[in-house]
């Protein structure tokens, strides 16, 4: 009977490659009864942290892997643990073993409630947690950051820094490490208004440089390392001169939604060049950025990625933009927020936000509102959306001229 058991068993396990990146799992589980309820372990009244123990783990809106992604959570960053996880396990292999590990449900530091595996993260001792519970306890609202005068040292290094990017040429191959090398030498310990200003003009040119030599470098010329990508989940970028080329031009591939080869920036090596000399705002910038550029959710005027994961980057960037409003990549990050509104209230041509004879507002566009209100804490466009939400449902989320007159409040 033993060997039998077994076997049943193994029938009901999905081996997968991992809970904490958007590899795919190996198998897709199947059924509704891979997908158990959460059971609520609310047995202490103090709170609990846990550290997180990989980079970017990801903070997902369900306990399983087809959760969407709310945030990216640092390594070493500490989340508070809201005394909930899964009555199930997932195995998931990692770093060659199996592992079998819970789901627990967190509170991260920008606001949102998600799930994060188990294997990925690590309870805080006592100790540890009555120190977090003090800190969080002593700490008051974050103010507001205003612009502050720049003193005229700072305006003088500014203004040169901005003159020697001018003169570099995005045609050279090696412009933009150029860029890097002098934002390296010139604002190491700078305040942090001219950090930023710096910064802010070094990813604009980035930007620049990336777009003339990805129209010029078809992906379709790199096809031949697509295997690679998907087994790998990276490519060598030093086996043979034309990918040293790329190297140096700081891009790299990635797999689109679909499993094409793609050409993209390669801004974890931009992250790893500035992040330490970055002041800290910019920190949370370029964490931001990052995910905006790793795993985009629009591409090409549609909408690729799951519409809660639209709605999270949103008002990651809301929020970001709430507490500092004058940020010097403001004009970027606005532009970046209305394409995302506009994605999350219309949808676009691929996934329309209503459809249908009436036109009703589609299933995964209802979830993402839900998700929005309820798991991603607070935000001026949150606020926004309550009462659009509200109409839609009074409305049985048919598209009327009420419901228009609500959806367009939330540009206002």
């Amino acid at each position: 009977m033993r060997p039998f058991r077994h076997l049943l068993i193994g029938s009901f396990v999905f081996l997968l490659l991992t809970a904490c990146t958007e590899e795919a799992p190996k198998e897709q589980p199947r059924g509704p009864e891979h997908r158990l309820a959460a059971k609520n372990s609310k047995t202490s009244l103090l709170p609990q942290f846990v550290e997180v123990s990989i980079p970017n783990l990801r903070l997902r809106s369900t306990p399983d892997l087809e959760g969407a992604v709310l945030e990216r959570l640092a390594l070493e960053s500490v989340v508070e643990y809201l005394n909930d996880s899964t009555n199930f396990t997932t195995l998931v292999e990692m770093g060659g073993e199996d592992r079998y590990e819970h789901w627990y449900k967190v509170r991260s530091s920008n606001g949102n409630e998600g799930w994060v595996y188990g294997g990925c993260i690590k309870f805080l001792t006592e100790r540890e947690n009555l120190r977090f519970q003090s800190i969080k306890e002593s700490q008051a609202p974050i103010p507001l950051s205003k612009k502050k005068e720049i003193d005229p040292m700072e305006q003088a290094q500014m203004n040169r820094f901005g003159e020697l990017l001018k003169k570099i040429s995005i045609q050279k191959k090696s412009a933009f490490e150029e860029a890097i090398q002098y934002y390296e030498g010139m604002f190491p310990n700078r305040k942090a208004a001219a950090s930023d200003w710096a910064l802010a003009k070094l990813v604009a040119f980035q930007q620049q440089v990336h777009s003339y030599w990805v129209d010029r470098l078809p992906s379709s010329k790199f096809q031949a390392h697509l295997a690679e990508l998907k087994r790998y989940g990276s490519v060598d970028m030093q086996q043979n001169a034309s990918l040293r080329e790329l190297d140096q031009l700081y891009l790299a591939f990635a797999l689109g939604p679909k499993g094409e080869l793609l050409l993209v920036p390669n801004i974890d090596k931009f992250q790893r060049r500035v992040y330490r000399i970055a002041p800290a705002n910019g920190r949370i910038f370029l964490d931001l950025y990052a995910q905006d550029i790793e795993e985009p959710v629009l591409k090409d005027g549609e909408i690729i990625r799951p519409i809660t994961e639209l709605a999270a980057r949103l008002i990651s960037w809301d929020k970001f933009l709430l507490r500092l409003p004058d940020y010097e990549l403001k004009d970027w990050i606005e532009e970046q927020k209305s394409l995302y509104l506009r994605a999350l209230l219309q949808g676009t041509a691929n996934r329309p936000a209503f459809a249908g004879q009436p036109k009703r507002l589609e299933d995964d566009f209802q979830l993402a509102y839900k998700n929005l209100l309820e798991q991603m804490g607070e935000a001026s466009l949150i606020l926004k959306m309550q009462p659009y939400v509200e109409v839609l449902a009074q409305e049985n989320y048919i598209y009327n001229e009420r419901v228009r007159a609500a959806q367009a409040k939330v540009y206002e």
